[in-house]
């Protein structure tokens, strides 16, 4: 009799193994534990595919508090791929970091949001636990047009599609798929034609699509401008924006666009970064107060915004570290001008505490200031703008990262500040208070973006380097950079 039962259940064992494509299924999220973020607590699993998973760790950038995101939805695997059905949960949140997201924890606050959506996928199962791309091959499929390095994962814009790569513990990258992180560039599900720009922010991406805007990923906040705070690992159109939208941009939790000409502005407003002269936050789009018309040019930092209005700057939100520019350091719920950029400026660029402007070519900077990432060779904060040193004329684009700033001078890359993971590319971890040559981007690179990793379009390609604990860098691992690698699957 015990032969025979044995027999039976090594039978039923193989008829299981080949039904899920000749893999044995244990457990889809074995306890691990990633760079600079908390281990898991491990998982439990109850049967078929990914049937969901119990962690809890530490972590959420920008976090206070306890809670986290409850990940609902997805729908099984065809061959070959890996997909959540019952999700997981993770509780915690922490202080901010000048890190990337650290864990699938909350970000910034209490409570928890709900996950739902999810489409099967096919294909292979990347690194790092990450699901499989859906939609595309890995193959070089176009010229980059567009690139942004969000909070722990990158996008670019290519032929009209956006592609995604790095965390996705929210569904920031998209692909109809919530996983840990993808290590190559995987398809944003249904954004093939039409994407003109690619934002991303903590845990939540945007897009321009058809001149109207669209985003996906975390919605604690109503990051999404969906009406909701409902999460989504697939786009979701922004109230209000189907169309006449020229710009977008994307804070830690709160996102702005231009819209025919106005700015508005919808999430979190705490520190009053939507600008609408309340601290009430917003799930759907709300106006700028005063910038109906004129605006050229927005940029969302960490709790804050600017803008560029007829040429001149202008902030609005949090201001311990003097972000506004205004020669304080106290917040405004409503934009104040920038002192002595009243006019001539041409690019802004915000990022967690500071921010910078090409000013008649040259770069003026503002904000906090401890790693030199002003640029004026001191590290001490300052609250109106401060001349970039040793930068010769020819800026044409500036870039701010979470306490680094880059730019291009005449098709070159030059960066300083901060510099411990090597976002200043120079192949080193030494930080620096003058600005310092990117290796091997001497020319030739007409786009710079920057978080705690750096990227550039360099003829048509997306090279990255810096940060890497989630795959940010796209180059098929978790290591850190300090000099520039090129994304794979783009």
């Amino acid at each position: 009799m015990d032969m025979r039962r044995g027999i039976f259940w090594l039978l039923v064992v193989t008829l299981w193994q080949v039904a899920c494509g000749g893999r044995t299924v244990l457990d889809p999220f074995p306890q691990t534990s990633s760079t600079g973020g908390s281990p898991a607590a491990g998982s439990v699993n109850t049967g078929g595919l990914a049937s969901g998973s119990i962690s809890s760790g530490l972590g959420g950038v920008w976090g206070t508090g306890s809670g986290g995101y409850t990940l609902t939805g997805g729908a099984p695997a065809s061959a070959g791929g890996l997909a959540t059905t019952g999700g997981s949960i993770s509780t915690g949140g922490s202080s901010r970091p000048t890190g990337g997201l650290m864990s699938t924890g909350g970000s910034k606050g209490t409570g928890g949001v709900t996950m739902t959506g999810g489409a099967s996928t096919s294909g292979s199962t990347h690194s790092n636990g990450g699901a499989e791309n859906t939609g595309g091959s890995d193959a070089t499929v176009g010229v980059v047009s567009a690139v942004t390095a969000g909070d722990g994962h990158g996008c670019a814009v290519l032929n009209g599609r956006v592609r995604c790569w790095g965390g996705d513990a929210v569904g920031q990258l998209g692909d109809g798929v919530v996983h840990w992180s993808s290590s190559i560039a995987v398809q944003v599900m249904d954004l093939t034609s039409g994407v003109t720009a690619v934002a991303g922010g903590v845990g939540y991406t945007c897009a321009i699509v058809n001149n109207g805007v669209q985003c996906w990923g975390a919605n604690k906040y109503g990051e999404l401008g969906d009406g909701t705070t409902t999460s989504s690992s697939l786009p979701v159109q922004v109230m209000g924006l189907a169309s006449g939208v020229t710009a977008i941009a994307t804070g830690a939790n709160h996102a702005c666009a231009i819209v025919d000409g106005a700015a508005k502005c919808w999430g979190l407003n705490d520190d009053g970064e939507l600008g609408d002269g309340t601290t009430t936050g917003t799930s759907s789009p709300v106006q700028v107060m005063g910038l109906t018309s004129g605006v050229t040019a927005i940029a969302a930092g960490g709790h804050y915004t600017c803008a560029i209005v007829n040429g001149a700057a202008q902030c609005w939100g949090w201001n311990f570290e003097g972000e506004l520019g205004n020669g304080s350091t106290t917040g405004s719920s409503t934009p104040v001008r920038v002192l002595g950029l009243s006019s001539g400026v041409t690019a802004i660029s915000a990022g967690e505490e500071h921010a910078c402007a090409i000013v008649n070519n040259g770069v003026q900077c503002w904000g906090r200031n401890d790693y030199g990432q002003l640029g004026n060779r001191t590290r001490v904060d300052s609250s109106t703008p401060v001349q970039a040193q040793v930068l010769p004329s020819g800026v044409i684009a500036v870039a701010v990262g979470g306490v680094h700033t880059c730019v291009i001078v005449n098709g070159a890359a030059q960066c300083w500040g901060h510099n411990s993971y090597g976002e200043l590319g120079n192949g080193t971890t030494t930080d620096s208070l003058s600005p310092v040559q990117v290796s091997g981007l001497t020319a030739d690179v007409t786009t710079i973006v920057a978080n705690s990793q750096t990227c550039a379009i360099v003829n048509g390609a997306v090279k990255c380097w810096g940060l890497n604990d989630q795959s940010q860098l796209g180059d098929g691992t978790t290591t850190n950079r300090s000099t520039p690698v090129t994304v794979t699957g783009l």
